[in-house]
C-alpha cells in the first residue's frame, strides 16, 4: 500500500527523510510548491489534499489544526492531518511516522488529525516530561 503525502509549503522534509531511512514505507510524497501552489489557505490545502487523497504533514499546528478541526465539523471529506511543530525532534518523529505507516492503513486517517510525536520529548533544557494535549 502507497502513502500518498502532501507536504505543507514549510515542511521540513528531514522529518519524514528520517521515517524512510528508518522503516522504508511506501511514500508518494508532494509538496505543494511543486504544483505552484504555495500561497493556498490552511482550509485550500486540506480542499486540495482531499480531492487528491493526500494525507497532509504541516508544522502549522495551530492554524492547519482549526482549519482541520471547522472542515471536520462540517462534514467535509479529508484524507488526514499529521501536525508536526517545527522544534520537535526528528528521531521520536520519525519513529512514530514508521508505526503510522506500518499500523495503519491511508483508509483509516480519513478525518483524522494527529501531533506528533505521540509522547513528549524532554529536551536536555526541561529536565522533566511535560503532558501534552492530545486529539
Amino acid at each position: 500500500m502507497t502513502w500518498l503525502l502532501l507536504l505543507d509549503h514549510n515542511f521540513n522534509r528531514r522529518f519524514l527523510q528520517v521515517a524512510l531511512r528508518q522503516c522504508e514505507p511506501d511514500v508518494n510524497d508532494v509538496r505543494l510548491i511543486d504544483f505552484g501552489r504555495h500561497r493556498l489557505t490552511d482550509a485550500e490545502v486540506l480542499e486540495w489534499a482531499a480531492r487528491e487523497g493526500r494525507i497532509v504533514l504541516s508544522h502549522d499546528v495551530r492554524s492547519m489544526g482549526n482549519a482541520a478541526d471547522e472542515r471536520v465539523a462540517a462534514g467535509l471529506p479529508m484524507a488526514g492531518l499529521i501536525l508536526i511543530p517545527q522544534d520537535a525532534p526528528y528521531k521520536p518523529v520519525g519513529e512514530d511516522l514508521c508505526l503510522i505507516f506500518h499500523a495503519s492503513t491511508p483508509e483509516e486517517w480519513q478525518s483524522k488529525v494527529e501531533r506528533l510525536p505521540l509522547q513528549q520529548v524532554s529536551s536536555p533544557q526541561q529536565g522533566q516530561r511535560s503532558k501534552r494535549k492530545r486529539r
